[in-house]
């Protein structure tokens, strides 16, 4: 369980300490409206990643449905195997 919870967040899980680092640099000593303004930046940034990453939905439920949908057509069909985990 804990692999697969590392697996899945480890973008977020390596850039955390990162941008923690980032923050406690621009936050610290006298504060001007542009370190502020980083700050509120970076961190905007890092929630808008974490819903772009999120992988989504199938649009096909299963293999035998996909199947028949490659088989009723004339063209080529390129048939991208991916995995949300």
């Amino acid at each position: 369980m804990i692999t697969r919870l590392i697996n899945q967040y480890s973008v977020f899980l390596l850039a955390a300490p990162i941008v923690t680092a980032i923050l406690v640099w621009l936050l610290r000593g006298p504060g001007s409206r542009l370190k502020q303004l980083t700050a509120v930046g970076l961190l905007s940034l890092l929630v808008v990643g974490y819903f772009l990453v999120q992988p989504g939905q199938s649009n096909r439920a299963d293999g035998p449905a996909a199947t028949t949908i490659i088989d009723q057509t004339d063209r080529p069909v390129l048939v991208e195997a991916y995995s949300n985990y």
